[in-house]
């Protein structure tokens, strides 16, 4: 996704020159070119002349590999197979695995941590030997 380059094809659709749409949305004309060149966009400035093209910001974004849901108070992102089809179980699986991942690294921290401290404590013992 470049939304320069998609904002660049929308201002030239609608027939509005560099010169005028820099000045609808008070930027000089070589910044505009320079705006037109980038792949990411400031937020406050994609609203902004997506407003002056009387649009939503998120008409700039592509119909996205992988949907989102809006569900109730959070978005989900969910996957999609080969053949277009939301596949919200395998992102469970994901998940799930994720978290046995987790789980598993910080067994391994605590007891990295137990052996250093086992270590120490050998090590002190032995320096009082000496």
């Amino acid at each position: 996704m470049h939304i320069g380059n998609k904002m660049r094809e929308e201002v030239a659709k609608r027939n509005i020159s560099v010169t005028d749409f820099a000045k609808l949305i008070n930027k000089s004309r070589p910044y505009t070119y320079s705006i037109f060149e980038k792949e990411n966009l400031d937020t406050e400035l994609l609203i902004e002349m997506a407003n002056v093209l009387k649009m939503s910001p998120t008409d700039f974004f592509d119909k996205m590999a992988h949907g989102v849901m809006r569900n109730s108070t959070q978005n989900v992102i969910v996957g999609r197979d080969n053949n277009g089809i939301i596949a919200v179980g395998g992102c469970q699986d994901k998940l799930n695995d994720a978290l046995l991942e987790i789980s598993h690294l910080k067994s391994l921290i605590e007891n990295k941590d137990k052996f250093l401290e086992e270590k120490e404590r050998l090590i002190n013992v032995l320096m009082n030997r000496s």
